[in-house]
């Protein structure tokens, strides 16, 4: 049975690039790592636009092998994000 990471609503942080509009997909995956528990790594898309009220789904592998879906909700068109305690799925 997979366990759901213990987390709290995360504080939104700005991951667009300077010049862009779109999410720094290396900069969301380092927001993963160091804010989901017992993640390893995590994969995003690249290209995503910073579109308020939009998201994107990136993949997060644990310290132990076992793979989640995280939802990540773009807060606004800089690029801010954030996630929830149940924005993280298992993977199918």
């Amino acid at each position: 049975m997979l366990r759901k990471p213990a987390l709290f609503a995360l504080p939104a942080l700005a991951l667009a690039g300077c010049t862009s509009t779109e999410i720094d997909s290396g900069k969301a995956e380092t927001f993963l790592r160091d804010n989901v528990p017992g993640a390893r790594a995590a994969s995003c898309p690249d290209g995503v636009e910073a579109k308020k009220g939009d998201t994107l789904e990136c993949d997060l592998t644990y310290e132990d092998g076992r793979r989640a879906k995280v939802t990540v909700h773009i807060e606004n068109d800089e690029g801010r994000v954030s996630i929830r305690p149940d924005d993280v799925k298992p993977a199918p």
